[in-house]
């Protein structure tokens, strides 16, 4: 008897994209989503190696996975990879969003304007193009988005604007399809990620010089509950939103951040 199945019939019709499946973040919700028997498609930009390690681990659970090369902003990679989907699969009744570009820590005094309009259009129009595109067949699986967000957008931390710009945008739009999208079933939902000690982001952050071991110590002192997330935490917030135990859930975003924007 598979066990997965009962859990599986809580993700509407048991097919899922993630988008950004192969980051730190992404695989994590992958694997998760995995466990209840969803099939996932996950999107990489770049990175072709790890979105085939996410695939060969979501295989051996048991899962039909791919991943699909996309460029989130460009509208015609985006349709191409839904309709990859639906002509292999089926309909995805869930599409998490789980990418976005390298993060930079900048004081707005020293912040590029360039640099700005890159993260903006990289974020913002990359989740708008996977939204707009998806809702058509959300609306027929009566199905569920959900989007990374972060809890900066309650509680601004200073040079953190390139997280809290987009991310404050996309719970916007992710609002707007709670609102004009629930007569027909849809639910949308963000979670706001905070401190995550092994999703790789602390590391990209050191390596492009935004953070330094002082920030770091500062910043771990500011969490209540005392300690760094778990990328398998965050998941777990995610798999929630997504399923029917949240079914009466819809424009909320669920802060997973150990207390961070209390």
């Amino acid at each position: 008897m598979d066990d997965s199945a009962p859990q599986r019939a809580e993700f509407r019709n048991g097919i899922a994209i993630v988008a950004g499946g192969s980051g730190g973040l992404g695989a994590a919700i992958c694997d998760r989503l995995a466990q209840s028997g969803v099939d996932i498609a996950c999107t990489y930009f770049r990175n072709e190696a790890a979105a085939a390690a996410t695939v060969k681990q979501l295989e051996e659970r048991g899962v039909r996975a791919m991943a699909v090369r996309t460029d989130l902003t460009d509208i015609a990679q985006v349709n191409r990879l839904v309709e990859t989907v639906r002509d292999t699969w089926g309909n995805p009744g869930t599409v998490i969003y789980a990418a976005g570009p390298q993060l930079h820590f900048r004081y707005i005094s020293k912040l590029e304007p360039d640099l700005f309009r890159h993260t903006m259009e990289q974020d913002v129009n990359g989740f708008y193009n996977l939204a707009f595109t998806v809702l058509p067949v959300l609306r027929e699986e009566r199905g569920a988005l959900v989007a990374l967000s972060t809890p900066a957008i309650t509680r601004y931390t200073k040079k953190d604007l390139l997280s809290v710009a987009p991310k404050a945008a996309i719970h916007s739009i992710v609002k707007g399809i709670a609102v004009e999208e629930g007569r027909f079933g849809v639910r949308a939902n963000s979670v706001g990620v905070g401190l995550v000690g092994d999703a790789g982001l602390f590391e990209s952050l050191k390596e492009n010089g935004s953070i330094d071991d002082k920030f770091m110590e500062a910043t771990y002192q500011e969490v209540p509950l005392g300690r760094l997330g778990r990328a398998a935490e965050i998941a777990e917030a995610v798999a929630f939103l997504a399923s029917e135990r949240a079914s009466f859930v819809t424009g909320h975003i669920l802060m997973a951040d150990g207390g961070l924007s209390a």
